[in-house]
C-alpha cells in the first residue's frame, strides 16, 4: 500500500539533513514496517532547533520537502500542483489536521482515492468544513474522546488513538509518597508561545511571590515563537530568582529527571489538542495544574486527577499554586488517580496509531 502523509509541521533542514517530530517519523517507521510504503509531504525550512529530531534523510521514508517562498499564494499553489500528482500515486492519503492543506482531502475524492484524517487539534474542529471532512474519511483518528464523539456524530468513523508518544506503560513509576516540602519546584514543559498561558502564569508567579508566604521556583523548559517576548516579561516583573528558563530538551532520560525533580507541572495553555505533557506528568506522578480546553477535559477530571485552572486566568492560577503549596499532602490521591488513568490510556494490548490505522486500511 501507498501511503502519502500530509503532515501539519514544516520539515527543517539542518546539518546536513531534513528533520521532523520525532513522533511523526517514529509513526512513518512503524507504517513502513508493517508493509507499506510511505512518503511525507511538506515544505521545508532552514532552522537549526532541538525539537524536530527524527532523521528522515537516514530513515526509510520517503520525503517530498519543497521549499517556502516569499510568497505565500505561490508556496501554496506549489505544494498543491506537486500534492495532487503525488495523491494521484498514491493508494491512501492521511492527512495530519487541521492544516493550510486540507484540499488534500477533495483531491482525493475527487481522484477516487481513501483517505484519513489525524485531528490533533481544537481549532476548527467544529467547522461545517472538518465536519463534512470528517463524514466522508475512510477513518478519523483523534487525540481525545471528545473530538471522536463529534467526529461520530456527523456520520464519521471516529477513533480515539493511542498517544504517540516517547514513553510508554513500562515507563510508569510508582505512586510517589508526597510530602511538605520547604520550597516547591513547578515545572512547565512545552512551547514558550502566549497561546501557552504563560504570560499569565508569569503574572501569577509575581504575585504569589510577592506576598512572600511560599518558597518556590519555576523551571520553564522548551523554546518557542514568544521565547524573547516571555524571557521580557519575566525580566520586567524581576522574577529572574524564581523562574529558570531551562531551553528545549528532548533527551528522555533528561526529560524523566525534569519530572521526579518536580512537585508541581503546570499547564496554563488557552487551546489545545491533548497535549502529551500531561501524559508524561502522570506517567511520572506529578500533581497536575491544568487548564480544560480542547480535547483535555475528556481525559482530565478536576480534584480526581488533577486541579482545574481557568484560561486566561491570573487569578485562577494563584488560587490553585496556593491550594497546592497549602495542601500538598493532601494531593496524593490526584497523583494515585492520574496513574489510575494513564494504565488505561497505555494499556500494551491496545493496538498502536499505526497498526490501528493499518488494520483499517486493509479491511
Amino acid at each position: 500500500m501507498k501511503i502519502l502523509l500530509l503532515v501539519n509541521n514544516v520539515f527543517y533542514e539542518k546539518k546536513g539533513s531534513l528533520f521532523t517530530f520525532r513522533a511523526i517519523g517514529d509513526f512513518g517507521t512503524q507504517l513502513i514496517n508493517l508493509g507499506n510504503e510511505v512518503e511525507m509531504l511538506q515544505t521545508k525550512l532552514k532552522k537549526d532547533e532541538e525539537f524536530h529530531d527524527f532523521d528522515l534523510n537516514n530513515s526509510k521514508i520517503k520525503t517530498t520537502a519543497l521549499n517556502r517562498y516569499k510568497s505565500k499564494i505561490f508556496t501554496y499553489l506549489l505544494v498543491y500542483l506537486v500534492g495532487f500528482w503525488k495523491v494521484y500515486k498514491s493508494d491512501f492519503v492521511y492527512i495530519y489536521y487541521p492544516t493550510n492543506y486540507h484540499f488534500f482531502a477533495f483531491f482525493s475524492l475527487l481522484l477516487g482515492k481513501k483517505y484519513g484524517l489525524n485531528v490533533r487539534g481544537q481549532q476548527g474542529v467544529d467547522s461545517k468544513l472538518s465536519k463534512f471532512l470528517y463524514k466522508y474519511a475512510e477513518v478519523v483518528f483523534t487525540v481525545s474522546p471528545n473530538f471522536t464523539e463529534l467526529v461520530n456524530s456527523c456520520g464519521g468513523n471516529g477513533i480515539t488513538q493511542r498517544p504517540g508518544i516517547s514513553f510508554n506503560y513500562t515507563d510508569i513509576v510508582e505512586v510517589r509518597k508526597l510530602k511538605k516540602k520547604s520550597i516547591y519546584n513547578i515545572l512547565y514543559l512545552g512551547r514558550l508561545d502566549v497561546e501557552k498561558g504563560l504570560i499569565e502564569l508569569l503574572d501569577a508567579v509575581e504575585l504569589v511571590k510577592k506576598k512572600q508566604v511560599y518558597n518556590f521556583k519555576l523551571t520553564v523548559v522548551g523554546d518557542g515563537y514568544n521565547e524573547d517576548y516571555i524571557k521580557c516579561y519575566s525580566n520586567k516583573l524581576n522574577l529572574g530568582d524564581t523562574i529558570y528558563f531551562y531551553g528545549p530538551e528532548t533527551d528522555l532520560s533528561n526529560i524523566k529527571d525534569l519530572y521526579m525533580e518536580s512537585d508541581l507541572f503546570i499547564l496554563p495553555t488557552h487551546h489545545e489538542g491533548f497535549p502529551r505533557t500531561l501524559y508524561e506528568a502522570m506517567i511520572f506522578g506529578v500533581p497536575i495544574i491544568t487548564t480544560f480546553v480542547g480535547g483535555i477535559p475528556s481525559r482530565m477530571i478536576d480534584n480526581y486527577n488533577c486541579l482545574r485552572i481557568m484560561p486566561f486566568s491570573v487569578d485562577s492560577i494563584v488560587e490553585k499554586l496556593e491550594y497546592a503549596f497549602n495542601n500538598y499532602i493532601n494531593l496524593n490521591p490526584l497523583i494515585k488517580n492520574a496513574q489510575f488513568t494513564i494504565r488505561e490510556i497505555l494499556d500494551p494490548k491496545k493496538l498502536s496509531h499505526a497498526e490501528e490505522l493499518n488494520r483499517v486500511i486493509y479491511l
